[in-house]
């Protein structure tokens, strides 16, 4: 592990030490869970903006292949 120093907030570390009680852990078990919880909300975000451009893409994609066959269809009709 690699040790690091950080500021925090008087009544958010008083808010974490109430849980970190609650739950008989250290400090830095707490500290680790919460980060590791947090990083793993980012990347839910970050996967749901990727899915959400992808998506945006292949909805516009699918609308030209659908015109494109409505366009072949009207061609095959006009015989």
């Amino acid at each position: 592990m690699k040790p690091i120093s950080l500021k925090v907030d008087e009544a958010t570390l008083a808010e974490a030490e109430q849980y970190v009680k609650l739950r008989g852990i250290s400090r830095n078990q707490y500290i680790n869970e919460a980060i590791q919880s947090y990083n793993k909300v980012c990347r839910r975000k970050k996967l749901a903006e990727e899915f959400a451009k992808a998506s945006k893409l292949v909805s516009e994609n699918s609308m030209e292949v659908l015109q494109d066959l409505e366009n072949l269809e009207e061609g095959l009709t006009d015989d």
